[in-house]
C-alpha cells in the first residue's frame, strides 16, 4: 500500500479501507487530495428522527412550572436524544466519503468544548461547527459564539451590563482564537461589556438585549470605540497570533504534537492569515506538504479512542447487537462524545494512553471479532449523566458484534500465512510502525487453520502498533 497515501487518509480522514485502496491507489497525492475535499462539500446534518423538544418545553422545567413527574420524563426522553445524537455521529463517521468533513468536525468539536444537557442545543452546535468546519474561521467563530448552547455553557446569560460575568469573553480569547499571553485582564473586562446582553429569546434564537447591554465606550487590545461582541471578534482576528494559535492547533492535531516544528508554524500561520482565515486553505497546504509525507511525521499520533472506534467500524464493516456498546467504549477509553472534560477540551496524544485505557484499547478486537467477555467497571463521576454511567457499568460484559470480513477472506484465500500477515500489517498498520513479529502472528493464524484470516486480522488489531496513526 502507498505509504504517503494511507497516511493522508488516516490524518485526514479515519482510515483507508483496502477495498477504498484498490479504487485509489492509481492516484496522485494531488487527486486524492481534491477527491478529499470533493467529498466533503457533499455533508448532511446531524439528525434524528424525531422533533426535538423546544427550548419552551425545559423552561416551563426550570421555572416549576412542570410537576416532578413530568421534570423525571424530560430527563429521560433527554437521555435517550443524546444516546441517539452520538451513536448518528459514529455512523456518520463511519460512513463512505465522509472523512474529511467529519474528522474536521470532530476536531472543531474539541476546539469548541461545550457541555450541553439541552439535546437540541447541542445538536444545534454539532451542525454549525460541521457547516463551517472547512469554510471560514471567521465566520465560524461568530457563528459559535451566538450558538445558545454556548452561550449558556459560558454563562454569558448571566453578562449582564450591571454585573458583567467575564467568562465567555476570556474562554473566546483563552482557547478559542488567540491563547495565552496575547491579552491583559483589561481586554478581558472590557471584552465582557462588550458581550453583555448576548444571550438567546424563549425559542432558542439569539438576541441581544438592549437594556443589558453595557452601551459605554471600551478600550481592547489598543482599540477603542462603542464595541459589541461582533466587533471584539473582529478586532481578534486582525491579530496575526490568532492565525498563528489555529494554525499551531491544526498542526499538532494533523501532524505532529510531541515535535511540533515552530517554523513551518508560522508559516502555516502567515499564509492562514493572507487568506483572511480559510480553512480549506490552511488544511490544503498541511496535506499538500513535502514534510506532512516526511517519515517522522507518519506512525507518530496515538489514535482518540472515537478514531479508533471508527477505523475499526470502517475497516471490517462492524455491527454491534447493542449499539449502545460504542457508548460504553467511549466511557472507558475516555473520549465521550458531546461530553469533553473542560472547556478547554480533550488533551490529546499520550494523554490518551495509561496503563487501564491501553488495557482496554488492545481487548476490543478480542471481544469483537471472537465475542469474548470483557467485565469492566466504570466509575462515574459528578460530570457523568445517567446515560454514560449506565454505559459505563453495563453494556460491554459481551460485546456480541457481526464483522464483514468477506473482502479479507476472498483476498487471502491462496495466499500463505506469512503473505496475509505481511500484506495485513501494510493494510491495517500507519506507515512507520509495520516492524512488528509477523512471524509469531503467521504462527498464530495457522493454529486456527479453520479461520486463520480472522485470527491474524485479531491479532495485529490487538497490537499497540494498531494505536497509532
Amino acid at each position: 500500500m502507498n505509504n504517503s497515501l494511507k497516511h493522508l487518509y488516516l490524518r485526514a480522514g479515519f482510515s483507508l479501507s483496502p477495498w477504498d485502496f484498490e479504487k485509489e491507489k492509481g492516484n496522485s497525492i494531488h487527486a486524492a487530495i481534491e477527491k478529499l475535499f470533493g467529498d466533503a462539500w457533499n455533508f448532511s446534518d446531524l439528525k434524528l428522527d424525531r422533533e426535538l423538544h423546544s427550548p419552551k418545553y425545559y423552561a416551563g422545567g426550570m421555572m416549576g412550572q412542570m410537576s416532578q413527574e413530568q421534570r423525571k420524563e424530560l430527563t429521560k426522553q433527554s437521555i435517550v436524544d443524546e444516546k441517539e445524537m452520538n451513536l448518528r455521529w459514529i455512523e456518520m463517521m463511519a460512513g463512505e466519503n465522509s472523512g474529511l468533513r467529519e474528522k474536521m468536525t470532530l476536531f472543531w468539536h474539541g476546539h469548541f468544548a461545550c457541555t450541553e444537557p439541552i439535546s437540541l442545543y447541542a445538536l444545534m452546535l454539532n451542525n454549525t461547527i460541521r457547516k463551517n468546519a472547512l469554510g471560514n474561521f471567521g465566520d465560524m467563530l461568530i457563528a459559535v459564539a451566538k450558538e445558545p448552547a454556548m452561550l449558556r455553557f459560558l454563562n454569558n446569560q448571566q453578562n449582564k451590563k450591571q454585573s458583567p460575568n467575564e467568562n465567555f469573553a476570556r474562554e473566546v480569547m483563552e482557547l478559542f482564537t488567540i491563547g495565552r499571553g496575547n491579552y491583559t485582564e483589561d481586554d478581558i473586562k472590557n471584552g465582557a461589556r462588550a458581550f453583555t446582553g448576548w444571550t438567546t429569546d424563549e425559542d432558542g434564537n439569539f438576541i441581544k438585549r438592549p437594556f443589558q447591554h453595557d452601551a459605554g465606550v471600551k478600550t481592547f487590545m489598543g482599540h477603542t470605540g462603542n464595541f459589541d461582541g461582533e466587533d471584539i471578534m473582529k478586532i481578534i482576528l486582525s491579530k496575526k497570533g490568532t492565525a498563528n494559535f489555529i494554525a499551531a492547533k491544526a498542526y499538532k492535531y494533523f501532524v505532529n504534537q510531541e515535535n511540533p516544528d515552530p517554523e513551518i508554524i508560522a508559516r502555516l500561520g502567515q499564509k492562514f492569515y493572507e487568506s483572511d482565515y480559510e480553512i480549506s486553505v490552511l488544511m490544503r497546504e498541511i496535506f499538500a506538504s513535502d514534510w506532512f509525507y516526511d517519515p517522522k511525521n507518519m506512525g507518530n499520533r496515538i489514535k482518540s479512542p472515537i478514531e479508533f472506534i471508527v477505523g475499526l467500524k470502517r475497516d471490517f464493516k462492524i455491527e454491534f447487537d447493542n449499539p449502545e456498546v460504542v457508548l460504553g467504549l467511549q466511557k472507558i477509553l475516555g473520549q465521550v462524545l458531546f461530553h469533553p472534560p473542560n472547556v478547554s477540551g480533550w488533551a490529546g496524544g499520550r494523554n490518551w494512553i495509561d496503563s487501564s485505557s491501553l488495557l482496554y484499547r488492545m481487548r476490543v478486537p478480542e471481544s469483537i471479532f471472537c465475542t469474548s467477555e470483557m467485565d469492566v467497571s466504570v466509575k462515574g463521576d459528578a460530570t457523568d449523566n445517567a446515560m454514560m454511567a449506565e454505559a459505563g457499568k453495563k453494556v460491554l460484559k459481551v460485546m456480541k458484534s457481526t464483522a464483514d470480513l468477506d473482502y479479507y477472506n476472498e483476498r487471502y484465500r491462496n495466499k500463505s500465512a506469512e503473505e496475509m500477515v505481511d500484506d495485513l500489517s501494510m493494510t491495517l498498520l500507519a506507515p512507520g510502525v509495520q516492524n512488528i513479529d509477523k512471524t509469531l502472528i503467521a504462527d498464530f493464524a495457522r493454529s486456527h487453520s479453520t479461520d486463520n484470516v480472522r485470527s491474524a486480522i485479531m491479532l495485529i488489531t490487538s497490537l499497540p502498533e494498531y494505536q497509532l496513526s
